[in-house]
């Protein structure tokens, strides 16, 4: 796995050691359709993309609220849950739902086995590494926040197009994008079509 595809900001060791450890791990077919998560379902799996599309969602007024777009190489797990987990102890519940957009292929970890643990021999490594996916997910769902708060609906979407993985830009169903831009579907029609 290239440094360039999977959390470029580490050090070369550090990738080579998450290359290692992802090599080591089952891997899983996805099809599309599937919940990786399911809301309010107790949740015990980390997963690493290899392959695919997936989103990231919650129920609002019996709306689905895209959270995040995922793809090739990222972390799916129920963030927000994840830091109950780390600060609250035994099992959470997954406050998001995860689903699989187009047909792919996932890492399946242990949530047990994906927290670094001080009495590990590579605990310092583990721990940048966790630290570093767990920000990086942060950071993205801070810009999102930002885009909707300061952006308007056509700057949005130029936004999202600029920062998103071109896998996500154009396999990504138009509905979907318009609810992860927090605009209805005939806005981000009319923005396209002006494009």
């Amino acid at each position: 796995m290239a440094k360039s595809i999977f959390l470029p900001s580490l050090q070369d060791h550090e990738s080579a050691w998450i290359t290692q450890k992802l090599q080591s791990l089952p891997l899983k077919s996805v099809d599309k359709g599937q919940r990786l998560y399911t809301e309010g379902q107790y949740f015990d799996t980390v997963y690493i993309t290899l392959s695919g599309l997936y989103r990231s969602y919650y129920i609002f007024e019996n709306q689905e609220v895209n959270l995040r777009f995922l793809a090739g190489h990222s972390l799916l797990c129920p963030l927000s849950s994840l830091g109950s987990l780390l600060y609250g102890g035994d099992k959470q519940k997954s406050v998001e739902s995860i689903e699989c957009v187009s047909a792919g292929q996932v890492f399946c970890l242990s949530v047990k086995d994906f927290i670094p643990h001080p009495k590990q021999n590579d605990y310092a490594t583990h721990l940048k590494v966790f630290n570093t996916i767990v920000f990086e997910h942060y950071l993205s769902l801070e810009r999102r926040l930002r885009m909707i708060q300061l952006k308007r609906a056509k700057q949005r979407y130029d936004y999202f197009c600029q920062v998103m993985p071109v896998d996500i830009v154009h396999g990504m169903p138009s509905f979907h994008i318009a609810s992860y831009l927090g605009i209805t579907p005939e806005a981000l029609s009319r923005i396209k079509s002006k494009n």
